[in-house]
C-alpha cells in the first residue's frame, strides 16, 4: 500500500520531466551569479535574510534592470519565497530563464539548460553582464560566477 502510494506521487513529476524534455541521462549546464549579502547585527545578533530585507530588494532591482534588457520578464511566483529559497523566476527569450534565491548570504541568480554540456553564449553574456554591474555596485569580492555541468 505505501508502495503504491510513493508510486502514485513520483510518476507525475517522472512523466512532467519526460513530456518536458528533460530525459534521464540529459547533460545539463548550469550557470549561478551568486551576490554575497553581508548578514547585519542588531544588538549581538545577526539578522537573517529575507526577500524583504533592504539589501536584498536593492540587489533585486539591480538584477531586475539587467535581465529585462536582455529580454527576460519577471514570472509570478504563488509563493515567495518558496521553500528552496526561490523568490523569482523570470523567462522568456533568448533563454528558457532563470530564478532568483536566497542561500544563506548569498543572492544568486541560476540559469539551467538541459541537453547541454555547457551553456549558451547568450547565457554566459547575460551572466558576464550581471557580473560586471553587481561587481560595479558592490565591489568584485562579493560577486563570483560558478558552473556546473
Amino acid at each position: 500500500m505505501i508502495a503504491m502510494c510513493r508510486a502514485t506521487r513520483i510518476l507525475p513529476v517522472v512523466f512532467a520531466l519526460l513530456m518536458g524534455g528533460c530525459h534521464l541521462g540529459d547533460q545539463g549546464a548550469a550557470r549561478t551569479v551568486l551576490l554575497r549579502i553581508p548578514v547585519r547585527q542588531t544588538a549581538g545578533q545577526p539578522v537573517r535574510l529575507d526577500a524583504t530585507s533592504p539589501e536584498v530588494q536593492q540587489a533585486m532591482t539591480d538584477i531586475d534592470a539587467v535581465l529585462s534588457a536582455k529580454g527576460l520578464s519577471r514570472t509570478p511566483n504563488p509563493q515567495t519565497p518558496s521553500p528552496d529559497g526561490t523568490i523569482i523566476h523570470y523567462s522568456g527569450p533568448p533563454t528558457r530563464g532563470c530564478s532568483v534565491s536566497l542561500r544563506d548570504e548569498n543572492l544568486a541568480v541560476t540559469f539551467v539548460e538541459f541537453g547541454r554540456g555547457q551553456s549558451t553564449e547568450t547565457v554566459k553574456r547575460i551572466c558576464d553582464q550581471l557580473r560586471a554591474d553587481l561587481s560595479k555596485h558592490y565591489g568584485r569580492e562579493r560577486v563570483r560566477v560558478v558552473t556546473a555541468n
